[in-house]
This record gives C-alpha cells, structure tokens and sequence, in this order.
C-alpha cells in the first residue's frame, strides 16, 4: 500500500540516503548536499504540510513536495508538484500514485491548480503526468543556468 504521511525528525536519514541518489536530480534536488545542508533542507519541511515521505507498505520509498509558486493573490492557491523515489522502487507504478494522491490532497486542502516540471527527456514522468490528467503548457530553456530543458505541465483542479 502507498501511503503519503508527514515527516518527523526520526525520518532524517532516510532522506539523506535519498538526497545521495543521482535521481534525485530529477526533482531539481542536487545530489552533493553535505549532510549538514541536508539537515538544514529537511528541517525546513519536516513540519510542512506540503512536503510527506512516500511509504510502500511503511517502508520510506521518496518525497513528494507541493512547493509554493508565489504569494500573489493568483498564486497563492497554486503549487508545484515535485516527486523523488528511491530507484529500487521506481518504473513500479509508485510514481503514478503519489501524483493521484497529491492531486486529491490538492483538492482537499483548496488548491485551484497543480503545476509540475520535468527534463524533457524524462518520458516516464510526462507518461505519469499526462495519464493523471495534466496539460502541457510550455517549455523553458534553462540552458543559461546550465540546465536541461523543462516542460512544463499543469492540472486545474478548479470544480
């Protein structure tokens, strides 16, 4: 069973192992935080509401992240759905729930839209997206940061 639940402190190492994980470059999160700026980023979350571990039957498997896209007042109802799994566990169908679970949690919580980015070579996250109701939107070159192009997707949850 897959399962979103908060973090608490105890969870600080299973994150770190994650965070080491090339795929977690894929959510925009490097892979080279010392552990002391990987305790600083998860003291930052672990009590947010918009940031859960991903368990697989209680095991801790990856994040899911509803990050903010602004304050202003178009915004403030909107956030951006990011995912890491570890890569023993990926190409499961894991992916494809967290997004259905994180999309019912939007919902819930009063949110009008969820947005999400991926590298545009990353077909199974865009398969993920797409088979949960997602629109592409547009792509950002992001070659002057030094990046790989994002496209970028987006859900209306509006009812």
């Amino acid at each position: 069973m897959i399962e979103l639940k908060n973090f608490t402190k105890q969870d600080f190492e299973d994150f770190y192992q994650l965070l080491k994980e090339p795929t977690s470059q894929n959510a925009g999160i490097p892979s080279d935080y010392t552990e002391e700026q990987a305790q600083h980023f998860f003291n930052q979350i672990v009590d947010s509401q918009w940031e859960q571990k991903i368990l697989l039957d209680g095991k801790f498997v990856g994040v899911v992240f509803l990050n903010s896209r602004g304050q202003s007042e178009d915004l403030i109802h909107t956030k951006e759905l990011g995912i890491t799994i570890d890569s023993q566990y990926q190409n499961q169908g894991i992916g494809t729930k967290v997004v259905e679970l994180g999309i019912k949690y939007g919902q819930k919580n009063g949110l009008t839209e969820i947005w999400a980015s991926t590298f545009k070579e990353n077909i199974a996250s865009k398969k993920i997206l797409l088979n949960n109701g997602f629109e592409y939107k547009y792509e950002a070159d992001m070659s002057i940061l030094g990046m790989k192009n994002q496209e970028y997707y987006m859900k209306s949850l509006k009812q």
